[in-house]
């Protein structure tokens, strides 16, 4: 018998493997269809609670930085620069204080050439003090567990003076 093929034999397997290709690609299709939604669909929702608001500001955060201007029965009353925090302009802000109130004083004053390599610690003081040890004049860090963007007043959980040099 001779084993060459006939034209009928021969078109039924180009369409038979026309067939079977077509179905493998379809199923490649699907498949990587099916894995980009399903990526899509289990990413994280984007958290606006840290994200930027029009301003380009983050809509959170925790502290300000300014100098006293005032110190008054409990509360203390701050001129925050622009420039050291998320505002648009210098702002005053009322600081209240209460019985959970930290009060913190940081001398920065140490010279970073004296630091020997490979020395760890702190490297400035850290001493905690009182409401009456604030002053007029004195920069000082507020900050509050809770978000501020947008408070000209609320009440610190921590205020920390910060003192450079004497």
């Amino acid at each position: 018998m001779d084993n060459t093929m006939m034209p009928a034999e021969n078109k039924h397997k180009k369409i038979t493997t026309t067939i079977i290709i077509l179905v493998v690609i379809g199923l490649l299709i699907f498949i990587a269809y099916s894995i980009q939604k399903n990526r899509k669909s289990n990413q994280p929702p984007v958290n606006t609670e840290t994200g930027q608001s029009a301003d380009g500001f983050p809509t959170v955060f925790y502290s300000y930085v300014g100098t006293i201007q005032k110190v008054d029965n409990g509360m203390i009353t701050i001129m925050a620069p622009a420039e050291k925090n998320y505002l648009t302009a210098d702002t005053v802000i009322n600081v209240k204080t209460d019985g959970e109130t930290a009060f913190v004083g940081q001398d920065k004053n140490f010279d970073i050439n004296k630091i020997e390599p490979g020395q760890s610690g702190e490297f400035y003081k850290t001493t905690t003090i009182g409401f009456g040890d604030l002053k007029e004049g004195q920069e000082v860090t507020v900050i509050d567990y809770e978000n501020v963007r947008g408070k000209t007043e609320f009440t610190a959980k921590r205020i920390e003076v910060n003192t450079i040099g004497k």
